[in-house]
């Protein structure tokens, strides 16, 4: 919360300030302001902690192989998704890192 007014703040006082010019000086306050704002929010509320996990194998949409599955018939030019006849299982591995 205090981010998003000491973001607000400081793009108008540094749009008021006539050494950098409006369009750069409210630039510099709106990012010091969020900057200032953010601090104060984490000092506040905490930073969260969170597991953070990767694309899951399940999340791959791919095209699939299907038994009987019909073969389009296209007259003209048109793009159409393939039928795989047959790949390997897709295998997934886990990698654990830490960052502190």
């Amino acid at each position: 919360m205090a981010s998003i007014i000491l973001s607000s703040a400081g793009a108008a006082i540094g749009g008021a300030l006539p050494v950098v010019g409006p369009v750069v000086g409210a630039a510099i306050g709106r990012s010091l302001g969020g900057a200032v704002g953010g601090l104060i929010d984490d000092a506040v509320f905490g930073t969260p902690t969170r597991r953070v996990e990767g694309p899951r194998l399940a999340d791959l949409s791919v095209q699939v192989s299907t038994y009987g599955k019909m073969i389009p018939l296209i007259y003209g030019t048109v793009r159409i998704a393939g039928n795989v006849i047959w790949s390997r299982p897709i295998k997934e591995t886990a990698t654990t890192t830490t960052s502190s």
